[in-house]
């Protein structure tokens, strides 16, 4: 049984034929459907999806889902108004095709004025009530990938462009990825609360950390490139967030560097995951990695060739 845009439905296990079809080149992961909350996402969704470089298979593997705004309301746990349609990205742990939880993005988020007068989107992303700070796996990731430590890791903003990097990883890769993507929903996000501990008064307080899921990758030696926005060069909040990242990773041993001048491009997408560039784009993370190996912590990526 599954929770179908509010109502109950009974579904059958698929044919033979329809999972079948999911095995790729992008490993032996076949979704036979432990994310049916929803329905089918729209041509138009995924025509959104393939200006971020997700193309229908990349869309389905993932577990994306269509839910009207009852749906998205109940599974964030909002009682408020507002609009709560959008597509559901779910969370996995390694190997496992089994949603962990949940993260909604909002057709319709709210609108509020910035400081300097222009009109901004608020709560775009909303994540279930008390839920910690989640790591986002592509999906059916191996803990034998997260446990290469000569596999470079490259940690991004969003679930989208994560799986954009997933599949620029695998783009022309004979039997491998040439880099893993993971990915955080926010700069500050691989932080969290992790645990209780007492007060000096008796009282029960929050203890705020790196989150636990970092403790699946084997960082010691491992070449890392944190690929936040372009924000990271604009905004000094970003800046310091990404600096506090590498510190920590350094801390475990990872080699770590950064790919910079990311610009925005169609959708609030970056140029290193549009459709065009999925040969330069692994070219310039290739060139990333690379200095993360010898110390050299910046690389500029430049604008569009």
């Amino acid at each position: 049984m599954s929770f179908l845009n509010g109502s109950i439905h009974r579904h059958q296990p698929q044919a033979e034929r329809e999972t079948a079809a999911l095995a790729g080149p992008l490993g032996s992961f076949e979704y036979f459907g432990s994310s049916r909350v929803g329905s089918d996402l729209t041509s138009a969704d995924h025509d959104a999806l393939e200006l971020r470089w997700i193309d229908p298979e990349m869309a389905l593997r993932a577990g994306l889902r269509r839910v009207d705004s009852l749906t998205g309301s109940e599974i964030v746990g909002s009682r408020g108004g507002g609009d709560y349609s959008g597509i559901l990205i779910p969370y996995f742990h390694p190997d496992s095709d089994q949603v962990r939880d949940y993260r909604l993005r909002r057709d319709r988020p709210d609108l509020e004025y910035d400081a300097a007068g222009s009109l901004k989107a608020k709560r775009k992303y909303l994540s279930p009530p008390g839920r910690s700070n989640m790591l986002y796996l592509p999906p059916r990731v191996s803990q034998s990938l997260l446990g290469d430590p000569k596999l470079p890791v490259v940690i991004t903003e969003g679930e989208f462009k994560t799986l954009a990097l997933w599949r620029a990883a695998h783009h022309r890769a004979l039997s491998r990825p040439r880099f893993l993507p993971l990915g955080v929903s926010g700069v500050y996000n691989w932080r969290g609360t992790i645990g209780k501990a007492n007060a000096s008064d008796g009282s029960r307080m929050d203890v705020k950390g790196a989150i636990h899921d970092l403790d699946w990758i084997v960082w010691a030696g491992r070449p890392v490139v944190i690929a936040y926005d372009a924000d990271a060069v604009t905004k000094e909040l970003v800046r310091v967030a990404r600096s506090a990242l590498a510190a920590h990773l350094r801390g475990r041993g990872a080699l770590v560097g950064f790919l910079e001048g990311i610009s925005k491009g169609a959708r609030g997408s970056t140029t290193i995951l549009q459709p065009w560039v999925p040969t330069w784009c692994s070219t310039r993370l290739h060139m990333s990695i690379s200095r993360a190996r010898y110390g050299r912590r910046t690389y500029c990526a430049p604008s569009r060739p």
